[in-house]
């Protein structure tokens, strides 16, 4: 019974663990993002919610609505970032889907670039990309799932390390 009742107190320190460490990243995480700004007219079409940026990448999340006046179906959403000093940092491009009359897209666009300060945002007919100018696009976060596998791996693999001493 002893050992049911120690099992069961390390699976609740193992589970109380997880919930603080995922409270405490997400809060570490979230707060070193600072907000940017865009400079210049963004097309009407375009709404930008969320636009933030550390000092070694960023996001940008927001919605294009293809309108009645101007079709944009098929066309790109160019974005563009800049440093504080105005020096020209990248360029990205994120393809607009062949939208229907008041029809909306999603924009969720996260790049790694240092110290951007701000962005301006445009719609072009067609990619110009120079391998000098093209921003490193990140995918996908990391999953929950993936924190969970390296948070077992990691327990798992403590006592080998503590015993092979």
């Amino acid at each position: 019974m002893d050992r049911i009742k120690t099992f069961a107190i390390y699976v609740l320190i193992l589970i109380v663990f997880y919930i603080l460490s995922n409270i405490l990243i997400s809060v570490g995480l979230n707060s070193s993002y600072v907000n940017i700004s865009s400079k210049g007219e963004i097309p009407k079409q375009v709404n930008i919610e969320k636009a933030q940026a550390t000092r070694i990448n960023g996001r940008i999340y927001g919605t294009i609505t293809n309108s009645e006046t101007e079709d944009i179906g098929g066309k790109y959403l160019e974005v563009e970032f800049y440093s504080e000093r105005d020096v020209f940092l990248g360029r990205t491009y994120i393809q607009i889907n062949d939208l229907k009359e008041n029809e909306t897209q999603d924009i969720e666009l996260r790049f790694k670039l240092q110290d951007v300060n701000y962005y301006t945002v445009s719609i072009a007919d067609e990619k110009v990309e120079n391998d000098t100018e093209k921003v490193e696009i990140i995918h996908d976060d990391v999953t929950r799932a993936a924190v969970m596998v390296g948070l077992i791996l990691g327990i798992i693999d403590i006592p080998f390390i503590w015993f092979s001493v």
